[in-house]
């Protein structure tokens, strides 16, 4: 039985060598990726109104990381899953981050006139 168990895991490990190991398709890793881009570089909106940034990353991964988005100035925007809502009417970046890389989006709020 010994000798049955041993090449068939030999086998085995040999096999998912190949595949790709743990990750399965091969794919980076999210610090690896070379680039990350959002829909658009700069918007405006209005106090109250929504607008959705999307992400695109390079090369496009099999599994999309996780993406951490933040805002530099709370007060004025505020930034969900990528969605911004205007607050109060003045400028901020929203930044989506995975890993190591960033990408950024001027974001002015304009109020009454």
């Amino acid at each position: 039985m010994k000798k049955f168990c041993a090449p068939v895991l030999g086998l085995a490990l040999l096999f998912c060598a190949g595949c790709g190991g743990v990750n399965g398709g091969g794919d980076p890793p999210a610090e690896e990726l070379t680039e990350i881009f959002l829909s658009e570089t700069e918007i405006e909106i209005e106090e109250g109104e929504v607008y959705r940034l999307t992400v695109r990353f390079a090369p496009q991964p099999g599994r999309m990381p996780e993406v951490i988005w933040t805002v530099s100035d709370g007060e004025i925007a505020e930034v969900e899953k990528g969605i911004v809502t205007g607050k109060k009417p003045g400028e901020t970046i929203v930044t989506a981050r995975t890993g190591e890389n960033t990408a950024a989006c001027r974001v002015v709020v304009a109020g009454d006139p």
